[in-house]
């Protein structure tokens, strides 16, 4: 069974990811979630789980924040957004 935290200052962010692992994931067991930056530091410096669901703007911060003030080392780090200006795009090309 793998661990997995969330932090991310949106509440239903949070219920949405609970649920999609829940559903989808039943080998990742949800050992902690957070709203604000610098509880989830707190906990992150002494708990390390196998995956971090991490939120690139947070309430005092950004999750990159929060990795510098933790490290990443053994974890597995998933970087997510709301926010259209930082999200990854696709293109597709099309034959003309």
């Amino acid at each position: 069974m793998l661990t997995a935290v969330i932090v991310d200052d949106e509440a239903r962010n949070i219920a949405l990811f609970s649920h999609y692992l829940e559903k989808y994931c039943p080998n990742v067991k949800l050992e902690a979630f957070f709203t604000k930056k610098s509880i989830a530091v707190d906990y992150l410096i002494s708990n390390k789980p196998d995956i971090l669901f991490l939120d690139v703007v947070l309430d005092k911060g950004s999750g990159f924040d929060v990795l510098d003030e933790v490290g990443y080392e053994n974890m597995q780090v998933v970087m997510c957004t709301a926010h259209d200006e930082f999200a990854a795009t696709r293109y597709s090309v099309s034959s003309s």
